[in-house]
């Protein structure tokens, strides 16, 4: 786990650079500031809401026809490394890129029509992705959505068009109640097996949501809301951000664990020379085998279920669509030897994955690193007690990422610690914390 989350080479940084740099990219910043913008100002408000999504679909179907377009494109240069082609490539970078900051706007919408509630989210996730949006599907998912939004006045998210709604066709919060509606064109779809399919894993996970328990063939599963109180350092770092729009790149320690580097690049490609980069990393964990450092932009086309979608971060609209963009860069300096005590000093004894079991568990397969995530967990036990609490290690993401304090993530983890001790068979945890809302936007 020493060095850095992710190993990319010059190649893949150029290419990057270049999308973000592209000047078909910035060509549809407005657009996307403009989505951002709205799908706060619209937040409580039904009909304009469902209006912004019909305009924010329209802009996803088109870039995702551009991919298309280009893919075909690509497909038909034969010409190994030409300025075609890697100008092609370059445009197939921006249109993947504005569809996943469009979807990242949308999850945003979702986040808040369902007063972000975690655990909830994250298991309407479980499913895989539809695919691309089809312009007939989402008119009539759009009408429907309007017609029952219509004789309720609640608020609707066309599922499609986030990344995290992949049960039904729209989504509709009910009070406290979550609510899923299937839009099908016709009596012989509805009788497909496919959709008896559809019917059966969306009847499944509603009553998960209402029960927030329920028993597989391995054991127990169950939503667990933390009564404490979450913690995070967004709001130091909202000041930092005008900082760097200023003076082009700032940083600051936040805790014993987290420090960050923010870079506005119009502004330090003003300022600064390219030779100045080594200055700008200021990395308080340089010496620790036990640390790393990390930026989202890693991911780039990537969606992640464990974090938190941009565009509810407490920023400005501005700044939220230039971390989505890249305009601004927000890395992360992470010291996990640190996190380590700090859960000890609370009385509890840790176990940290060595990194051959890492490097063991990096050989297998998708699947079988999927099936064997907790060789690579984080152990958490009282002393004296034959219990043990496995920490999966995307949970980290909450510190890496979204900058929860460590404090804040030792008393989460010690309270379900304590709740997981009554257990008389294996039991998986979907954590949220009550209070989530007290982070957000």
């Amino acid at each position: 786990m020493t060095g850095h989350i992710l190993v990319d080479d010059q190649a893949t940084l150029d290419f990057r650079a270049g999308v973000l740099a592209d000047p078909r990219f910035e060509e549809q910043h407005p657009a996307l500031r403009h989505f951002m913008a709205e799908s706060r100002t619209f937040r409580d408000q039904p009909d304009e809401l469902l209006g912004l999504q019909a305009e924010m679909a329209g802009a996803l179907i088109s870039m995702q026809q551009a991919t298309r377009e280009i893919e075909a494109e690509i497909n038909k240069d034969t010409t190994p490394n030409s300025p075609h082609l890697r100008d092609a490539e370059k445009a197939l970078g921006v249109s993947k890129l504005v569809a996943r900051i469009i979807r990242c706007v949308a999850d945003g919408i979702a986040w808040r029509t369902l007063r972000y509630d975690r655990a909830a989210i994250y298991l309407l996730s479980l499913k895989p992705q539809t695919g691309h949006l089809e312009h007939a599907s989402v008119t009539q998912e759009l009408t429907a959505a309007a017609l029952s939004k219509g004789t309720s006045g609640r608020l609707a998210i066309i599922n499609d068009l986030t990344n995290f709604l992949r049960y039904g066709d729209f989504t509709i919060l009910d009070g406290d109640v979550v609510e899923i509606a299937e839009v099908k064109g016709g009596r012989g779809s509805r009788r497909s097996g496919r959709a008896r399919r559809q019917v059966r894993a969306l009847t499944t996970v509603l009553d998960r949501l209402s029960t927030e328990e329920w028993k597989t063939e391995g054991g127990t599963e169950r939503i667990f809301r933390h009564n404490v109180k979450p913690r995070s350092h967004l709001y130091e770092v909202r000041d930092l951000v005008r900082q760097a729009r200023e003076k082009g790149a700032t940083h600051r320690r936040l805790s014993d664990c987290i420090a960050v580097d923010l870079w506005y690049i119009p502004t330090l490609t003003q300022v600064a020379e390219p030779e100045d980069a080594p200055k700008l990393l200021h990395n308080p964990f340089s010496q620790s085998k036990q640390a790393s450092w990390y930026n989202r932009m890693e991911f780039f086309h990537e969606f992640s279920r464990n974090l938190a979608p941009y565009s509810i971060y407490p920023f400005g609209d501005d700044d939220c669509v230039d971390l989505m963009t890249g305009a601004l860069q927000l890395t992360t300096y992470f010291n996990y030897g640190n996190l380590i005590r700090c859960l000890r000093r609370r009385g509890l004894l840790v176990r940290f994955p060595h990194d051959s079991e890492f490097r063991a568990h990096n050989e297998l397969s998708h699947g079988e690193k999927s099936r064997r995530v907790d060789d690579v967990a984080i152990r958490v036990a009282r002393p004296g007690r034959p219990h043990q609490l496995l920490i999966e290690l995307p949970l980290l993401a909450r510190l890496i990422y979204e900058l929860l304090d460590e404090e804040s993530f030792a008393d989460a983890v010690e309270e379900l610690v304590e709740e997981s001790a009554a257990d008389t068979e294996p039991t998986i945890y979907f954590p949220a914390f009550q209070e989530e809302a007290a982070l957000w936007d």
